[in-house]
Formats: structure tokens, C-alpha cells, sequence
């Protein structure tokens, strides 16, 4: 067998093998070692393990539980929900009172994390592959805060068009003394590595801390005006603003989340609690799944790519529901914890 079919050979082994099984081969010899070095910042393969990545199945995702001042995020197998959950390291503590600490978003196994600390430089974005350790320490913000009468809200995404991660800041400085607040908005992307301030003029309020969803590289946030709720979406590539119709009678709106690369909404009728899912396309409604009031059902905490989602009961109990399957199971381990949750697949991602 000749050095090139040889190699091509060692690729197709390694393309295929979990990403922790991935870096442990380099102790195999020096060929695979030297191979594995190249392959692995090499865009080209990323993309082929991530289609082959056996991990690469949709079947995890990040919970994020908090409580007083602890943080734990962990990965959650939908398969074995009654075994413990691994616990990630995070790359800076964030267990001590000066320190606070978030997760924006989560994208091709890539998370935003938004930490928060009294000490200069007060509030850093870092982009963070668990899978492989990576951190991104993003630049300082274009746009200053004043604590006293800011509110910002982030997001994170991928925009597939140019195959870019990217960062969506919102600011809003509370007017004293003026008719209206001012809003300003920043960009920033990754390939270029620098934040940008773009030019808008919004006509509506986004909520004061509120989670962005990022759902096929547009970005959506929860919007209050006259205590209305509404919804607005962020085009990357127009860097434009547009508003997005709600149901009728949709009530007090309390979340976003994605569901199946959809985006999707909660409707709580008693005695039913409904899932709502946009159709892109339309930019119509479909009721994709409804919960009786027997179920007791207290909040849906978010949506995973495969359908299921995560929810709590009025007993504080965490559960999983596959409405393909019409099955629900309880996670016991994120049981009385706050917790927020997110999609994630390992990958070799680069930044």
C-alpha cells in the first residue's frame, strides 16, 4: 500500500471514531500521530468527522443548573436519562459571589458563555469546545454600558451563509428625562474576530436580560411594548430587524426555544398547554403538540433538534417527553435546580 492510500486509509478510521477516542490514538505511532495533527485543523476534515461522528446523533444536550450561587453544566444523555450526567469543567470558576455566569448559546458543539466578575474587565464573551478544550476569549464590546440604566441582551449563532460564527449584542439605555430610550445594536464575528456596530432604528422593546434563540442562522428575541407581547427576528446578512406575527389569544409569552431547527413558542390555556412551532416559510403557526392539564405541567424549559423536549412539573420534578413516541421520563438528577438547557453535539469545531 503506497504513503498516499495509506494515509487516505487512516482517515477514513479516524473520521469515523468519538472525538475521545479520536485524540487518544496519537499514541498508536508516529504516523497516525503526525496525521492526526494535520487532519485535526484541517476545515476539511472537521466537516467529514462531524457527518460521521458517531456522537454526532442528536441524542444529548447541555443542562445548565444553577442554584444560589453554583453553576454546573452537564450533558445529558435522552437515552439514559437515569444515569448520572457528565459534568463539564468549566474553564473559570464561577462558584464565588464576585463572579457570575451564563451560557448565550450553544452551535455545532460550540457554546457562548458570558461571565461576569467585579474585577476589570467586568463582563467577557468567550466562545468554549468542551470536546476539545478550546477557549475564544472574544474582544471587548464596541458599545460601553453604564450599569445603572442599561439592559442588554445576546445572542449567539451560526449564519451558514458565510459560514461564520456570530454574536448579536442589543443594548438599550434607559431615558430619564427623554420621551424614548436609545438602542443601539453590535455584531461580531468570528472569521473576523472584531465587533461591528450596525446602523438600526428599532420601533419596539427587547426584554431586559431576555434569551435569544438562534434557529437556522436567524435570530429572535422576545419583545414588550404597552405590555404586548411580541416577537422580532434578526437577519446576519441583512442586518435587519423585522417583526414576527404571534397566534391570536397567545397570552403572557414567556420563552423561545428551538425545537427541530424550529422555532417555537409555549401557549398555556388551562387546561391545556400547547407547543406552537413556526413554519419559516408561511410565517404561520402549526400546534405541534398539546399537554393535557393532568400533567401538571408547570413551565417547558426548551426544545433538542430531535423533537423532544424538557419540562418541569408544579413538584419541581425535570422531565423528558418524545411526543413521536408519546413517552415521558423523568431526569431525576436536574430535579429542584433552576436549569436552562441547550442543543449539543461534540465536535471538532475550530476557532
Amino acid at each position: 500500500m503506497d504513503t498516499l492510500t495509506e494515509d487516505l486509509f487512516v482517515v477514513e478510521i479516524l473520521s469515523r471514531l468519538p472525538i475521545k477516542t479520536l485524540y487518544s490514538v496519537r499514541c498508536v505511532c508516529n504516523q497516525w500521530r503526525s496525521l492526526y495533527k494535520f487532519n485535526i485543523s484541517d476545515p476539511k476534515f472537521v466537516k467529514l468527522h462531524k457527518l460521521r461522528n458517531p456522537d454526532n446523533n442528536h441524542d444529548s444536550f447541555i443542562a445548565h443548573r444553577f442554584r444560589s450561587q453554583c453553576h454546573k453544566l452537564s450533558v445529558i444523555n435522552t437515552n439514559f436519562c437515569n444515569r448520572d450526567p457528565v459534568n463539564l469543567t468549566l474553564p473559570f470558576p464561577t462558584s464565588t459571589k464576585s463572579n457570575g455566569f451564563d451560557v448565550v448559546g450553544s452551535c455545532n458543539g460550540v457554546l457562548c458563555l458570558s461571565y461576569v466578575r467585579k474585577k476589570k474587565p467586568r463582563n467577557r464573551l468567550f466562545l468554549w469546545n468542551p470536546a476539545t478544550g478550546q477557549l475564544k476569549d472574544i474582544p471587548n464590546y464596541k458599545i460601553g454600558i453604564k450599569l445603572d440604566n442599561c439592559d442588554v441582551s445576546v445572542g449567539f449563532g451560526f449564519d451558514h451563509a458565510s459560514s461564520d460564527y456570530k454574536v448579536v449584542r442589543i443594548v438599550r439605555y434607559q431615558s430619564k428625562g427623554f420621551p424614548s430610550d436609545v438602542t443601539r445594536v453590535e455584531v461580531y464575528s468570528l472569521k473576523k474576530n472584531a465587533w461591528k456596530e450596525i446602523d438600526v432604528d428599532l420601533k419596539f422593546t427587547v426584554v431586559a436580560e431576555s434569551f435569544c434563540e438562534c434557529v437556522k442562522g436567524v435570530f429572535y428575541w422576545l419583545t414588550y411594548d404597552d405590555y404586548v407581547p411580541g416577537l422580532v427576528s434578526f437577519n446576519v446578512q441583512s442586518e435587519k430587524f423585522s417583526p414576527v406575527s404571534l397566534p391570536n389569544d397567545i397570552g403572557w409569552l414567556r420563552k423561545i426555544f428551538n425545537l427541530e431547527e424550529s422555532l417555537a413558542i409555549v401557549k398555556f390555556h388551562s387546561p391545556k398547554t400547547s407547543i406552537l412551532t413556526l413554519d419559516d416559510d408561511k410565517g404561520t403557526w402549526k400546534e405541534m403538540r398539546t399537554l393535557k392539564g393532568d400533567e401538571e405541567i408547570e413551565d417547558i424549559i426548551g426544545g433538542l433538534n430531535t423533537g423532544k423536549f424538557v419540562g418541569k412539573t408544579v413538584c419541581g420534578e425535570v422531565f423528558l417527553c418524545d411526543p413521536l413516541k408519546n413517552s415521558v421520563k423523568t431526569i431525576q438528577q436536574l430535579s429542584n435546580y433552576k436549569i436552562r438547557i441547550h442543543n449539543y453535539s461534540p465536535s471538532l469545531a475550530i476557532m
